[in-house]
């Protein structure tokens, strides 16, 4: 009874932070072609979102989760790395060794938020990577805030439901 009336306490408080993160992000973003995907549409059959940013201080933590995720991705799965490019002090650098490193069709597909409006929607820090997992149909099953593991990424591709 307490952990409901909490629950429901914290709907009343933040309502539209908990309706925002309940489902996919309805946005369209490019990738580092320019091409153009709608967030919500890529992870309706399920899939894992990873929100980060190109700073010095997440590059580990970028390079754990892009090496983890697809190692451990069963077949089929989506995987969509957002690069908040809002926070990043060397932008022009981060993007072209982007288009360098991102391969077509070779997962992850990895998108561009100028504007950082995806991590807001997400409630994820400025300063944080989070890994955000999406069960068949859209809506968020699961969130992962601590550090990239081989262990860590089986858990979070078994939350795809």
């Amino acid at each position: 009874m307490k952990i409901f009336v909490l629950t429901a306490l914290a709907l009343i408080i933040f309502p539209a932070a908990a309706l925002a993160a309940a489902e996919a992000p309805d946005v369209t973003l490019p990738d580092p072609d320019g091409g153009m995907h709608n967030v919500a549409s890529l992870l309706k059959g399920g899939g894992v979102l990873v929100m980060t940013a190109p700073t010095l201080p997440e590059k580990g933590v970028q390079e754990g989760w892009s090496k983890c995720l697809p190692d451990a991705m069963p077949k089929g799965g989506m995987l969509i790395f957002i690069e908040d490019m809002s926070v990043s002090a060397w932008k022009s650098i981060a993007e072209n060794d982007m288009r360098k490193d991102w391969k077509p069709g070779v997962p992850p597909m990895l998108l561009l938020d100028e504007k950082g409006g995806v991590r807001n929607v997400l409630g994820e820090a400025r300063d944080a990577t989070g890994v955000f997992v999406y069960g068949k149909g859209g809506g968020l099953v699961y969130t992962y805030r601590g550090g990239p593991s081989a262990g860590a990424a089986k858990t979070i591709w078994g939350k795809v439901k």
